[in-house]
C-alpha cells in the first residue's frame, strides 16, 4: 500500500500533503503603455528594473505586477490626482520668460504706450 493518501501527489518533505502551489508571473514594462491616452502624461520606464514603471508626476517607481491595472490604481490614488493638479497650475520653465515679457508688452499696448519706433540695431551689426 502507498503512505500517500492525498489525491494530489504533492507532498512536503515531512510526508504531510501539501496544496497546489500558485505560479507567480512578473510582468515587464511594456513601451507601448506610453502612448495610451490614460498614461502617457506621467509614465515612463523605471531604472529600477523592468517590472517597475516611473510616473513623472508623483517621482515614484511603481510596481507593476498586474500590469494595467496598477497603473490605474495609480492613477485614481489621492496622492497622484493632487499631484497632477499641482502640476497643470505650474508654468513650464521655458514659458516663463516668455510670459512675462508678453505681460509687459500686452500691458503697453493697453495703455498706448507701445513704441512703433523700430528696434535699433547695435553697432556691430552692418547694415549693407
Amino acid at each position: 500500500m502507498s503512505s500517500d493518501t492525498s489525491g494530489s501527489g504533492y507532498e512536503t518533505p515531512t510526508g504531510v500533503p501539501s496544496k497546489k502551489q500558485k505560479r507567480k508571473y512578473s510582468q515587464k514594462y511594456s513601451k507601448s503603455w506610453e502612448n495610451d491616452e490614460e498614461f502617457k502624461k506621467w509614465l515612463k520606464s523605471s531604472k529600477k528594473s523592468a517590472n517597475f514603471a516611473y510616473c513623472g508626476v508623483c517621482k515614484v517607481d511603481l510596481t507593476i505586477q498586474a500590469g494595467k491595472t496598477d497603473l490605474r490604481k495609480h492613477a485614481n490614488s489621492k496622492k497622484h490626482k493632487e499631484n497632477c493638479v499641482v502640476v497643470s497650475r505650474q508654468p513650464s520653465v521655458f514659458d516663463m520668460p516668455g510670459s512675462i515679457r508678453k505681460q509687459k508688452e500686452t500691458d503697453a499696448v493697453k495703455t498706448g504706450q507701445a513704441s512703433q519706433a523700430p528696434t535699433p540695431l547695435p553697432d556691430s551689426v552692418a547694415v549693407p
